[in-house]
């Protein structure tokens, strides 16, 4: 199955501002990359020359973008679209649990790192590269940056920089509930049995805190590829309790631009600050003004595109790109 056959995309993406949708003249190649038994979907958006006599579209930089937790890559789109008119390759994989990627059950977090790893890999060339991650993979942006030891990385865009090990960020983003009946048991656990059950993904993480538009919010609780799945157990102990090769400290990989939302209700900004402000490589802090955690807000969308192509200007250099 793949965005095809599911449509529910489109009535998901009738809540973003009008001029960051899909449409017949923006639309991405759908395919699968195969790796390590998981078959990744891949939504490519790339600009095409209209004609066959034009001469091809220099492509300035690609970004690998990654969603968040409860969300897939059909519905990076807006962000996409933002980024349409600046001949940049912006390449979205479904992250195993959601999506229209093909897994074997007992997903683990490691699975999402090789997962981004392997696409970063299959798209490495000349032409430079940017990570960009929203919600909890912005932090998976940083993790798999310090494993690519061998790839350049030039830079790393974020929404937000969570970092699982510090228990303020679970009391945050995680239901107490589900940290006081199951936390614990989770975290001691070493069982496959219990590492393979499922839960509703709205018992672990509150969705009301997830975006400001409530029909929005109405829409994502009722996607069988979004919101409304059920998470293994065995991701939700990895995710919660992961460990970073590299500290902020001393990350030297690339320059990290955090867009930090101005209304996100499920990441305050000052809790990816504990983070952000330990990092000694060049980096850079902004606010998308009133946007929600997944800032789809008109005013967001236009500063997302902002400061991404700022960003991108100050390190990409068109002449030194494979055309």
């Amino acid at each position: 199955m793949s965005y095809k056959q599911d449509l529910f995309w489109q009535e998901i993406q009738t809540h973003y501002p009008e001029q960051y949708r899909i449409t017949d003249d923006f639309f991405p190649s759908e395919y699968y990359l195969t790796t390590n038994k998981i078959k990744i979907h891949i939504d490519h958006y790339k600009k095409i020359s209209s004609a066959a006599s034009t001469p091809p579209i220099p492509i300035r930089a690609k970004i690998i973008m990654f969603h968040d937790i409860g969300t897939n890559g059909r519905l990076m789109s807006c962000f996409a679209a933002s980024l349409k008119n600046h001949n940049i390759e912006i390449i979205c994989p479904d992250l195993p649990i959601f999506g229209h990627t093909d897994y074997e059950r007992n997903i683990t977090y490691d699975y999402w790192l090789r997962c981004g790893e392997e696409v970063i890999k299959h798209f490495y060339d000349d032409i430079p590269i940017f990570l960009c991650g929203f919600g909890i993979s912005g932090m998976l942006c940083y993790q798999i940056a310090c494993n690519l030891k061998s790839k350049k990385i030039e830079g790393i865009i974020a929404t937000n920089l969570i970092d699982y090990r510090n228990p303020e960020l679970k009391k945050n983003s995680v239901r107490k509930k589900f940290l006081s009946k199951t936390g614990k048991l989770i975290k001691n656990n070493k069982t496959q049995f219990l590492n393979s059950a499922k839960l509703p993904i709205s018992s672990v993480f509150n969705l009301d805190n997830f975006t400001n538009n409530d029909e929005l919010k109405n829409l994502l609780s009722k996607d069988k590829f979004s919101w409304d799945c059920n998470i293994e157990i065995g991701f939700l102990k990895t995710l919660l309790n992961f460990d970073i090769k590299v500290e902020a400290s001393e990350f030297e990989k690339c320059p990290i631009l955090l867009l930090h939302p101005q209304n996100d209700n499920f990441t305050d900004i000052n809790l990816s600050k504990l983070f952000y402000d330990k990092i000694e490589c060049q980096k850079e802090c902004y606010i998308l003004e009133n946007g929600s955690h997944y800032p789809t807000e008109e005013k967001a969308l236009v500063q997302f595109e902002k400061r991404v192509i700022e960003f991108i200007d100050e390190r990409v250099d068109l002449k030194q790109t494979n055309l």
